[in-house]
C-alpha cells in the first residue's frame, strides 16, 4: 500500500478509517478493520447502555 501522511500520523498501515458509527459500527468491525491495517472506531455509548441496562 502507498504511505499516506494520514496513515504515518495515526501509525496505520493502510490509509484506511472506520468511523465510530452509534449502533452499527460494532466492536467485531472496529477489530476487522484495525485487523486489516486500518484505524477503527465503535460507537460505544450505544454499548454501554445495552451494558447498563442488562446488568440491572
Amino acid at each position: 500500500m502507498f504511505p499516506t501522511r494520514f496513515a504515518e500520523l495515526i501509525g496505520c498501515t493502510v490509509p484506511m478509517q472506520q468511523a465510530a458509527m452509534g449502533g452499527i459500527a460494532t466492536p467485531e468491525l472496529a477489530a476487522a478493520v484495525s485487523d486489516a491495517g486500518g484505524w477503527a472506531c465503535s460507537g460505544l455509548r450505544v454499548w454501554r447502555l445495552q451494558w447498563t441496562l442488562t446488568a440491572g
